[in-house]
């Protein structure tokens, strides 16, 4: 048998015919090891012989559980009972019939307890055992054996449900049934199928007023002649064996094909779909409210020009000398420049037409994904090219390294310009909106150094994030990219060589607050009828969103260099000669 690990819990997962099967497996497996006198042999008839004892354990809890299912449910009917009639004769005291008596049936002897029949749902015990209680636990050789002959029962054929007849129907627990009801449980009645509904719904919470919500406990199926193939290929498998050892769907020979295929083949409705909508930018800008349709706001002045409030003299310093007429500097404070944005519309129509959008729903929800997705995208190009407008562009110096280490070069030397130029504090955070390739296509210089390539393969997104962070920036990966700044992978992949990394890449640095988006709030007409449409029997779906930027901050750097991951280096340089 397969050594398969399993736990001692698994035979409480099998239903009571899962039981009885396995048990006689261990019976057929028993019998051909009876004759044997290896070693190995007795040690799989012990094993067996637990795997029994454990199986018989648990069928008669369950046996016990069952019976005192029946005595509850039978003393609960007693206490609903009418009252009795006082007149009414005891059936033991009533006259015996003498035709009423079955003489094949012996009397009952007097002073014996009557046997009870056992309850409908009891499991049915394997062998003459009588019930104890289940094995607390089995050795791990029994374990791998009890993991074998599930397995073996499993990959053999499925059990059967219970079918009370051909042409009857049977109740099959849903995944809702829920409890100790586990789905798939066959219900042998009503009684069992009421019992379990009773029971989902006295776990129902509280259910507000109005609501409704529809729950599916059962199906029921008609039983057939279990030859049904499925998309379980060993299942298929059985079934197909199972009809050729019969001789053939109706015992009439070998299996052979039925025909042709007349059914016209199941139609998939199902629209395939990768693309979704991605805003990194306008996540990263912080919000400023536009109700009134766009802001005013201050022009910060540039702190340089406050120089000339500071002079310094000696202490040999006369005002009265001749000789030094001017005073002490005093710069005169002038009204701060006052400067002004305004938000426009963004909208996204959509015409239907009226059969469609109500007949094909598929169709509809996969199309307003992608008008969601090329929405956002207008979005994101719109804040990029504001940014880009407003920012200074300036070429990154190439140091003759992959991209990677040139790159962090110029961020480096940009970042540290930009700090010192403002006035700001030494590593003051900065933000960074780069294309998200970029990450990528650092991790790819890294893995293409010659020497320490192969020590970056499995290097995570965090190992380059880290870096930018380290250095004060805080970065937002844009999906799009300025109009006119091929930072996207925007061009079809054709035969031929692969489509290589954009030639060159832009970075925006500035301080944080520098950019800001506007939101002047959504106009959301929804669903549009009107006698135009009417008349072409059409619906229209509109959105339109009102929408700006402003530049409340100082500067804005557009770094510019090449993109070459090559992994490359500079020659090494001789430091010191060696006699």
């Amino acid at each position: 048998m397969d050594p398969v690990t399993t736990t001692p819990d698994e035979i409480k997962l099998l239903d009571d015919t899962q039981i009885g099967d396995l048990r006689s497996k261990i019976a057929e497996r028993a019998e051909e090891l009876k004759e044997s006198d290896a070693v190995a042999d007795i040690e799989e008839l012990e094993l067996l012989g637990d795997l029994g004892e454990a199986l018989d354990n648990e069928a008669g809890h369950r046996y016990q559980e069952a019976a005192d299912r029946a005595d509850r449910r039978q003393k609960a009917m007693d206490r609903l009972a009418p009252p009795a009639d006082p007149d009414a004769v005891d059936p033991e005291d009533a006259p015996v019939d003498p035709e009423a008596v079955d003489p094949d049936v012996d009397p009952e002897i007097p002073g014996e307890p009557a046997v009870d029949p056992a309850p409908e749902d009891a499991p049915i015990v394997a062998g003459d055992q009588a019930p104890v209680p289940v094995a607390a636990s089995l050795s791990p050789s029994a374990k791998a054996t009890l993991a074998a002959l599930n397995k073996r029962q499993r990959t053999t054929k499925p059990p059967e449900a219970p079918k009370p007849d051909e042409y009857s129907s049977v109740f099959v627990a849903t995944a809702h049934a829920g409890g100790k009801t586990p789905e798939g449980t066959v219900l042998t009645g009503i009684e069992q199928m009421a019992d379990v509904i009773a029971k989902k719904r006295l776990g129902f919470k509280n259910i507000p007023d109005g609501a409704k919500e529809f729950l599916s406990i059962a199906t029921a199926e008609k039983p057939g002649t279990g030859l049904i193939l499925s998309h379980d290929a060993m299942e298929n498998f059985h079934v197909i064996q199972e009809v050729r050892e019969a001789g053939g769907v109706n015992g009439g020979g070998a299996l052979v094909a039925s025909g042709p295929l007349c059914a016209p083949p199941t139609p998939m409705y199902d629209f395939f779909r990768v693309a979704e909508a991605q805003n990194p930018v306008e996540q990263g800008l912080a919000v400023l409210q536009a109700p009134r349709g766009g802001v005013r706001f201050i022009v910060p002045p540039d702190y340089t020009t406050a120089a000339g409030a500071i002079g310094i003299e000696g202490v040999d310093y006369d005002i009265s000398d001749p000789d030094d007429p001017e005073d002490k500097p005093c710069l005169h404070a002038d009204c701060a420049a006052i400067d002004e944005e305004f938000v426009g519309a963004i909208s996204q129509c959509v015409t239907f037409g009226n059969l469609q959008y109500k007949t094909f729903a598929e169709q509809v929800a996969a199309f307003l994904e992608d008008v969601a997705v090329a929405f956002a995208s207008r979005k994101e190009g719109f804040y990029l090219d504001y940014i880009d407008g407003k920012s200074t562009n300036v070429t990154g110096i190439e140091v003759g390294y992959g991209f990677w280490r040139t790159h962090l070069y110029n961020l480096d030397l940009a970042a540290v310009g930009y700090r010192k130029r403002r006035g700001m504090k030494r590593g003051a955070r900065l933000t960074v909106i780069e294309p998200d390739w970029a990450l990528d296509a650092a991790k790819t210089d890294m893995v293409n150094d010659q020497s320490l390539g192969l020590n970056f393969a499995s290097i995570p997104d965090s190992a380059v994030t880290d870096a930018y962070r380290q250095r004060g920036l805080d970065v937002i990966w844009a999906n799009d990219s300025a109009t006119g700044r091929a930072q996207k992978f925007n061009g079809a992949q054709n035969a031929g060589a692969l489509n290589k990394y954009p030639g060159t890449i832009q970075s925006y640095i500035f301080a944080p607050g520098t950019f800001v988006r506007l939101d002047g709030g959504s106009l959301d007409v929804g669903l549009v009828r009107d006698s135009v449409l009417n008349k072409t029997n059409d619906l229209q779906l509109f959105m339109e969103e009102w929408i700006g930027a402003a530049m409340l901050g100082l500067e804005s750097v557009r770094l510019h260099h090449t993109v070459c991951p090559s992994g490359g280096s500079p020659a090494a340089a001789t430091l010191y000669a060696c006699a």
